[in-house]
This record gives structure tokens, C-alpha cells and sequence, in this order.
């Protein structure tokens, strides 16, 4: 029997090409690009990753034919799977086509307006969204709804925590490691940390290019309390970003799940893992460590800038995008396995220390205890 680790090999860039997003179900059948072979695979990362010095170990031909049968034993599954499930979704959607005639309002009816407490299938914000059918299920390998938070992504979304609704209730927002914000209105990043500086001022850290000086910032998980926060300092040469938080914000040290006590550095060899509003919390380990700057194939996409590099309860670094400009290469499905360009991240001491260095906001920067 094939199970959830052999599908998660298949190539995503193939299977995105194949089914369009929300697409509405059929009874044909489904059809998925055969996927890359392990040592095709192997040397497309080495060609790659070339200019930062990185090859990697040669694979013994007998495991990697057993891999390859392995893929092609996934490929085949999730096909018979895949169109199995249409064909489940296609017939009831005869039937309740069957059942409920299509009568035509004789004026416009007005959406329903949003309930309180995030209920699956209620808008909580922008770039919330919940869907039920077969081929986000596929996409995300999550039985049931899945949450969709950033563009592109298909990942099962990390959904808001009940101690943000808990701040919320009480007219604060909360901002911890992993938090959702909107930079500007038009930027989705990710908080890496949060802590006071030498002032006592509350601070947010993010990738830098997520915004500019000056801009207003906004909790995605507690949106309706508008912005809480204003990106006042970027890093020269460090792509991070301070954010100044104000008297409606609440900070904490655990957000969704994920502790941030301490910080330090990524090294090279190392299994860190990383928590983003697009791609949830992923692992992967570290290819190249240089100066500031950090290698690994940890999962990261659009809306994951920012997101803290965690070795456990310790921030080593934040997400600042992917290895290359195309997007068609980076990680955007559970399907992909480890098969996405590389992710780029900054070292955290690096930006503790040009907080302090540069003087202002930020410096004597103290995480959240």
C-alpha cells in the first residue's frame, strides 16, 4: 500500500500544471506528469546550487532505483486516487443537482455577513480561506477542509490561535513567533520574534522587504482591530525589518504552537525548522552558512518572509525568500517533499547585533520572556 511519504515525492510543478486551482471536480480521469528522477533530481540541485559551493553525496544506484519505484508507484496511486475522488465529487454533485433546481433570485442577494469566532467556512480577514474539495485535499494531503492564507499556496494553513481571539476579545492584538501580519495593506509576512529594547518600546522583527519605513502594520489574525504597529528601521545590509508596536498590542514568547526563549546562529549540517502563514511548520536542514546568510532546503514561500528559523525554542534566523527569483520553483505543496529551491534566510545574532550597533529603536533588544 502506498502511503502519504511516497506521495509527498511527487513533483508539484508538474501536478499545478495538471489542476487548476478550484477547479470544480469531474468524472474523467486524472492525469499527473511522471515525476523527476532521483539522480535527474540530484543534478539539477547540483548544477544550482554550484556557485555557493555545495555538491551533493552521490546516491548508490540501487537506492536510487528503489526511490524511483517508489515515485512510480506514488505517481500511480495518486492518480487512482485523485480520480477516484473526482468521481466520488462529480456524482454528488449530480445528485444535488438532481434534488435542488437552480431558481434564479429575482433581486441580487447580499453576502452573509461574517460571525464571530472564525468558524470554518466564515471569512476571517483577507487571504483567509477554507476549501472542501478533492483537489485542495490532494494538494495539502489533509483529509477534510484545509485553510488557504497566501497566493500559490496549497499548504493546510496555520489557523488563528485561540489566544489570539482571546486578546482580540479584549481589544488587543497579539504578536508572538509565527504571527500573520499585513505590511502596508498590501505585504502578507511573518513575525520571526517579538521583544523590547533598551526604551521598553514593543517590537516586532520581520523580513525587510516586506516594507518600508513608515508603513502601518496590521495583525492578519485579529484584522478587524486595524493596525497595531509601524515599520520603523530596516537593516542596511541585513534583510530584516523593526516594527514598533503600539498600546493595542500584546506580545508573547508562544504563538500557534512555537516557543521562542532564545536566539543564536544556523550552522551548516543542522535540522532547523521554520513556522510561516503559507506553508505552516516545516524542517529541513542547512546547506551553507555565509556571513549573515544561510542556505537550507527548508519549505518557504510568498507570505513566509519573516518566518522565524527555529532549533527549537532557540530564533536562528528569518526567512528572506527563495534561492531563485522563479517562483514556479519554489515549495508550495506537502507533495514536493524536498523537491523546491533552496530557501535563504538571515542569520538572528547577526540582526541582535546591528540592532544594537545602529542605536535607536531596537537597540538593547530583549526577546519576549
Amino acid at each position: 500500500m502506498v502511503g502519504n511519504q511516497r506521495v509527498r515525492k511527487l513533483l508539484a510543478a508538474g501536478f499545478c500544471a495538471a489542476i487548476a486551482f478550484g477547479a470544480a471536480p469531474t468524472a474523467q480521469a486524472l492525469t499527473l506528469p511522471a515525476p523527476m528522477s532521483t539522480q535527474d533530481t540530484i543534478n539539477e540541485w547540483n548544477k544550482q546550487l554550484q556557485p555557493f559551493g555545495v555538491q551533493l553525496p552521490a546516491v548508490d544506484p540501487a537506492l536510487a532505483q528503489a526511490i524511483d519505484q517508489s515515485l512510480s508507484d506514488a505517481h500511480r496511486e495518486a492518480e487512482r486516487l485523485g480520480t477516484q475522488w473526482e468521481q466520488q465529487a462529480a456524482a454528488v454533485q449530480e445528485q444535488v443537482a438532481a434534488a435542488v433546481p437552480v431558481v434564479e433570485p429575482a433581486v441580487p442577494v447580499a453576502p452573509t455577513a461574517p460571525t464571530a469566532g472564525y468558524a470554518v467556512g466564515d471569512p476571517a480577514g483577507p487571504n483567509y480561506m477554507w476549501r472542501n474539495d478533492p483537489v485542495s485535499s490532494i494538494m495539502a494531503l489533509t483529509p477534510g477542509p484545509v485553510l488557504h492564507r497566501a497566493p500559490g499556496s496549497w499548504f493546510n494553513a496555520p489557523d488563528v490561535p485561540e489566544a489570539s481571539k482571546a486578546a482580540e476579545a479584549q481589544g488587543k492584538s497579539l504578536y508572538g513567533p509565527g504571527t500573520p501580519i499585513f505590511v502596508a495593506e498590501k505585504s502578507m509576512c511573518t513575525v520571526t520574534a517579538t521583544g523590547t529594547d533598551a526604551q521598553g518600546r514593543k517590537l516586532a522583527i520581520t523580513a525587510g522587504h516586506c516594507g518600508s519605513v513608515g508603513d502601518t502594520v496590521i495583525s492578519a489574525d485579529s484584522w478587524k482591530l486595524g493596525p497595531s504597529g509601524t515599520v520603523v528601521a530596516q537593516g542596511t545590509n541585513l534583510d530584516y525589518a523593526v516594527i514598533e508596536l503600539g498600546s493595542n498590542a500584546q506580545l508573547t514568547s508562544t504563538y500557534n504552537g512555537v516557543t521562542v526563549t532564545d536566539h543564536g546562529a544556523q550552522a551548516q549540517g543542522e535540522i532547523l525548522c521554520k513556522q510561516g502563514v503559507a506553508t505552516g511548520f516545516t524542517c529541513g536542514v542547512v546547506w551553507a552558512n555565509q556571513s549573515a546568510m544561510a542556505l537550507s532546503q527548508i519549505c518557504a514561500m510568498r507570505g513566509d518572509s519573516g518566518a522565524p528559523i527555529l532549533n527549537g525554542n532557540k530564533v536562528v534566523g528569518l526567512v528572506n525568500g527563495g534561492m531563485f527569483p522563479d517562483q514556479n520553483l519554489a515549495c508550495a505543496t506537502p507533495l514536493q517533499g524536498p523537491l523546491f529551491m533552496p530557501t535563504q534566510s538571515t542569520d538572528f545574532n547577526k540582526v541582535v547585533k546591528d540592532l544594537n550597533a545602529r542605536g535607536g529603536v531596537g537597540a538593547g533588544f530583549q526577546l519576549t520572556k
